[in-house]
């Protein structure tokens, strides 16, 4: 079904053959664990600094709203996960403070996010979770509840998820790290690590993997040197994340695989040790996921302060990978297994990457030098300022076939106590566009005004391997001239459907050493996909006994919805039956409107075909 609305709802009848099980009448669209537990950061953080024995663990939280009417429910680990989390056993209430909370539903009774007193959740909206984490060594109340790592939430709309956190004294976030969260729908059961504890360079003396389970009983092994035996096996429970990898030994290598029974979140912590600030963390993607083109957005700005992209290749053969920017293009052979390391140089304007095994270029101008001679998948990760321990941050490359024309911000504010900017959204494009930037997230609000009708704040044209900084206030010291200095809940979008990648981090143009406010840290910016799909079902009880017996039918009544600026078109529906039903032919209605059954006897018309509803 091709389908050009924003907003529509498609229903079938499925005559039962079989006894089947009712579909659940389930409204949420993510789920989302927060990874990394603050004893593993503290693990992080002392294979780089020695911490207090007592030392507590800043935790941050970041959660953007993407739409009106969102409701969150908000389940945290200490007291046990809920079975289902939207209809809780364990409510908050004002004599169960420890329960599980639903925000924004405006019923304050059952639990109200920070800074939202009236519980109701609205486009552009930013929640910020931040505590101080006792972790073992210090001292725990076992009837304490944080927010923290480990906690699980859920939501009926799409949101931006970032999580941070760094020791609660001392250089405090100079010595951070954050990382964008993937919603559970984007989790795997394959993983490789891309780059190894091998001390070159020595941004990765030591990696380690943490890995998160979304269900009890989840079996995972690590081999820790890509030799095909598994060199580590463990069972982890809903939200029970280890740690894998050992601070000052050689011991988890660039192709170590992580496999699981149950699709689990995998992240990537690494440090140069001893330095003092010198750490990154990187989320993982699914080797499922991995491609042959990648975009790296951010760019070099300071000549000692290079972008590095390592690039490896999990092939049983070589590869060559195409890096372009706009002042050239170069071949990168990568052996089978190998990971090698680009520089991305200093240029005006400032340039982003490409980086393709397929043998194809952005700008043809910028021919490489023999072009690859051989394509495979790969994956790619980039450190910024790895020479140093100043602007140290990093971030994961996200494949081109997952881009959107859409990203929203998570946490990414300008500095600590928000007194200064040297923290800003790099955007690039896959071609040369207009990107439009609206910096509370909430297109009703605004000074310019889009061609779609959207409220904005500033417009960028951005040719092809162009990287755009954007800050909310300006860049550099204080004051921010006409802005927060905080880029959080901010959206970057095109009109024309180009694609965008982005990332948020340090720049060093506008950071220097010594200065506790400033963020030693950065993530990826994750595509925003705003499409949302819910599927809900009724059982059409004709004997009247409350169950659902063969012969019965269930209604399904599948909801797509837009939640972005743009609109969408066409859109490709693809619904499979469960196989214990039958369709009932001729009961497919999209917004009220019959749709003919196709001649092959599908539920839908055949694929490009109009709409025979007429549908608008």
């Amino acid at each position: 079904m091709r389908q050009q609305n924003s907003r529509t709802c498609l229903g079938i009848f499925l005559g039962i053959a079989l006894l089947a099980a009712p579909a659940s009448a389930q409204t949420l669209v993510q789920t989302f664990y927060v990874p990394n537990p603050e004893v593993q950061v503290r693990t992080w953080a002392q294979a780089i600094q020695t911490l207090a024995e007592n030392e507590e663990m800043h935790s941050v939280i970041s959660i953007t709203v993407t739409a009106d009417g969102t409701i969150i429910y908000y389940d945290q680990w200490e007291n046990g996960f809920e079975a289902e989390i939207a209809d809780p056993d364990n409510l908050y209430s004002a004599t169960n403070l420890g329960g599980t909370q639903i925000w924004g539903d405006g019923v304050p009774a059952n639990g109200s996010p920070p800074g939202y007193p009236g519980d109701l959740l609205d486009q552009g909206d930013v929640i910020v979770l931040e505590d101080d984490v006792p972790v073992p060594g210090g001292v725990r109340d076992p009837l304490a509840l944080f927010f923290d790592g480990s906690d699980k939430f859920a939501t009926t709309e799409l949101l931006a998820v970032t999580r941070a956190a760094w020791p609660s004294t001392g250089v405090q976030a100079q010595l951070g790290g954050a990382v964008e969260v993937f919603s559970t729908d984007r989790w795997g059961s394959s993983y490789e690590a891309p780059v190894g504890d091998t001390g070159t360079p020595p941004a990765f003396e030591f990696v380690g993997l943490s890995i998160m389970a979304q269900e009890d009983g989840t079996f995972v092994a690590v081999d820790l040197d890509g030799d095909s035996v598994d060199d580590v096996a463990l069972v982890l429970d809903e939200g029970e994340s280890t740690l894998v990898g050992s601070p000052g030994v050689t011991d988890l290598l660039a192709g170590a695989t992580v496999t699981s029974s149950i699709d689990v979140q995998v992240d990537l912590l690494t440090a140069n040790e001893s330095t003092n600030y010198e750490g990154r963390w990187y989320s993982l993607v699914p080797i499922a996921d991995w491609t042959d083109l990648y975009f790296s957005p951010v760019a070099s700005t300071v000549a000692g302060d290079l972008v590095h992209l390592y690039i490896y290749n999990p092939g049983a053969g070589p590869i060559t990978v195409s890096v372009e920017q706009q002042s050239g293009c170069a071949d990168v052979n990568v052996g089978a297994g190998a990971v090698v390391e680009a520089a991305i140089g200093v240029t005006t304007p400032l340039s982003a990457a490409r980086l393709s095994s397929s043998g194809t270029l952005t700008n043809p101008g910028l021919d490489c030098l023999a072009g690859p001679t051989t394509g495979g998948i790969f994956f790619a990760v980039a450190t910024i300022d790895r020479n140093e321990t100043i602007h140290d941050w990093g971030f994961t490359l996200i494949p081109e076939a997952s881009l959107t024309p859409s990203a929203v911000i998570g946490w990414a504010p300008g500095s600590t106590n928000l007194t200064e900017n040297a923290s800003p959204v790099w955007v690039t494009p896959t071609a040369a566009t207009t990107i439009y930037s609206d910096f509370d997230g909430d297109p009703s609000t605004g000074p310019l005004t889009d061609p779609l009708g959207n409220k904005y704040d500033v417009a960028f044209a951005v040719g092809v391997l162009e990287s755009v900084r954007i800050f909310d206030g300006g860049p550099g010291g204080p004051p921010c001239a006409g802005g927060d200095c905080d880029q959080t809940g901010m959206r970057v979008y095109t009109i024309d459907g180009t694609r965008i990648t982005a990332a948020w981090g340090q720049d060093p143009a506008y950071s220097a050493s010594s200065q506790p406010q400033q963020l030693d840290m950065g993530t990826t910016v994750l595509p925003f996909s705003s499409l949302v799909a819910l599927k809900e079902s009724s059982i059409l009880d004709t004997n009247g006994n409350g169950g659902l017996d063969p012969g019965e039918a269930i209604a399904y009544s599948i909801r797509v919805r837009n939640t972005g600026l743009v609109p969408i078109s066409p859109v490709d529906l693809l619904d499979t039956p469960d196989p214990n039903t039958t369709y009932r032919p001729s009961s497919t209605e999209i917004g009220g409107f019959p749709i003919a059954d196709d001649t092959a006897g599908t539920p839908f018309p055949l694929d490009g075909s109009p709409n025979p509803g007429g549908y608008p």
